[in-house]
């Protein structure tokens, strides 16, 4: 595994997938959701043109929702280190 700190600029699709998945297992349901806004097609928008809407029913971007995945991302990393 790198050292290299995970951002919004460098966290992978794959990477986002990953935390959704365990979100979901955990029943991390807000994480699932951040992370489908982090999946989306376009930086304010659905790929129907529809603006992406936050957790708390505001206009969201995708980038907001990347940096709060690879937060959680660089915690879980964070937490694993001994």
């Amino acid at each position: 595994m790198s050292d290299q700190t995970v951002t919004a600029d460098n966290i992978t699709i794959r990477e986002i997938r990953g935390l959704q998945s365990e979100a979901y297992e955990h029943g991390d349901y807000t994480m699932v959701d951040i992370c489908a806004l982090a999946l989306a097609p376009f930086e304010s928008a659905n790929h129907d043109g529809t603006p992406l809407i936050g957790i708390y029913g505001e206009r969201t971007t995708r980038t907001w929702a990347r940096e709060m995945c690879a937060q959680a991302i660089n915690r879980n990393l964070d937490m694993g280190d001994d």
